[in-house]
């Protein structure tokens, strides 16, 4: 994860093109879920260079992949398992949820998801002004 030719500077996440070890050397696909293992390994690896040791390569097989289609449905493999539909979206959700920060947030973002799946956004209630309008002027 370091960068070639720059020895201090480190490179993760969905802009950087980190090989992967357990991939012969493939770079790793833009995705939190290699981001979020590329993290502590790069800590690791600065501290290791700054104490004078061999740095690790970058090494993850993935689980799975999860993405959202549209509203309450989604596609999934899991454990080399396809899925689509309602189930692989509530999967999808509850496990980004377990990467929100604080059991504050964690409620919240449950209950807007949840509020949204019953009861999506209404763009008929969007403002507009006429060109010239007073903002302070209006309610």
């Amino acid at each position: 994860m370091s960068v070639p030719g720059l020895p201090e500077a480190w490179a993760i996440g969905d802009c950087a093109a980190v090989p992967n070890a357990r991939e012969h050397g493939a770079p790793s696909p833009p995705t939190a879920q290699f981001a979020l293992r590329q993290g502590p390994l790069v800590a690791q690896n600065i501290a290791r260079q700054v104490g004078g040791e061999p740095t690790q390569p970058f090494g993850y097989r993935p689980k799975g992949l999860m993405s959202a289609i549209g509203h309450n449905r989604a596609v999934a493999r899991v454990f080399g398992l396809n899925l689509s539909g309602f189930l692989p979206w509530l999967l999808w959700r509850g496990f980004y949820l377990l990467y929100v920060s604080t059991l504050a947030r964690e409620v919240r973002v449950y209950l807007e998801w949840n509020w949204a799946m019953f009861f999506p956004p209404d763009i008929a209630h969007l403002r507009f002004r006429r060109t010239g309008e007073d903002a302070e002027s209006s309610p």
